[in-house]
């Protein structure tokens, strides 16, 4: 997969999935007529970030264009976490890194809360990063 051209250090990685027809020319196995084309055809899905393609499978054209996107993305996203940083990432690290850059870190039987200084210089990035950290959480849960 090119997962292996994604930055190691990527906090953020946008996949986009597409498909669109092949068309068939004769009578090739998985044969069907899709009706939005107009054509006998095959219906492929890419994923891509940004230009990098990541998955590429050739599909018949008889069902569904989201068909395998859910299988294809649980198996891109298990290889774009052992890619990155955040894979390797504990709750205790993450904690220790908080209270190095002098976050107030509070934790609360459900939640754990975190407050910075309105002057503290990498906003942007922690943002960033609790935004991927949030999307691993609800994808697990």
């Amino acid at each position: 997969m090119g997962v292996r051209c994604l930055p190691k250090h990527s906090l953020e990685v946008v996949i986009d999935l597409d498909t669109t027809d092949d068309p068939l020319h004769g009578h090739q196995e998985g044969r069907f007529f899709h009706g939005f084309y107009g054509c006998y055809c095959y219906l492929p899905l890419f994923a891509f970030v940004g230009s990098i393609p990541l998955w590429a499978q050739l599909r018949t054209s008889e069902g569904d264009a989201a068909r395998g996107a859910v299988d294809a993305l649980g198996k891109i996203v298990a290889a774009v976490r052992k890619r990155t940083e955040l894979a390797s990432a504990t709750a205790g690290t993450i904690r220790q890194r908080l209270l190095k850059i002098g976050a107030l870190v509070t934790v609360s039987t459900r939640r754990v809360y975190v407050r910075l200084a309105s002057a503290f210089p990498l906003q942007k990035l922690f943002v960033q990063v609790h935004r991927a950290l949030a999307g691993l959480r609800s994808e697990d849960g």
